[in-house]
């Protein structure tokens, strides 16, 4: 099996499942907010209890995260780019199923 071939299937799986877990982290955001809150103080037990809150914290994290991703000038061999690809993969697909 070839690289080029292996490499977009990983990157889909991973865009897949960080989508889920999005998915999966907002619905059950949106069932606390919906639930009788318990004791809160201050200001921020209504902010927490606020979909706007939400809504506008979701769009400051797509924002810097479409800011922030540079993709790094490396030219890099193909054992290197094997190698990063499975390390890459072995992080990241347990991070997100510990996320879940």
């Amino acid at each position: 099996m070839s690289l080029e071939l292996v490499e977009p299937i990983v990157r889909w799986m991973g865009g897949l499942l960080a989508y889920i877990t999005l998915g999966i982290i907002l619905f059950g955001i949106w069932g606390g907010i919906h639930r009788q809150a318990g004791r809160t103080t201050g200001r921020t037990g209504s902010w927490l209890r606020s979909p706007w809150f939400y809504f506008a914290s979701v769009l400051l994290f797509f924002g810097i995260c479409y800011l922030g991703w540079i993709p790094l000038p490396l030219e890099v061999s193909t054992p290197t780019r094997v190698c990063l690809l499975a390390l890459g993969s072995w992080l990241y697909f347990p991070g997100m199923f510990f996320v879940l």
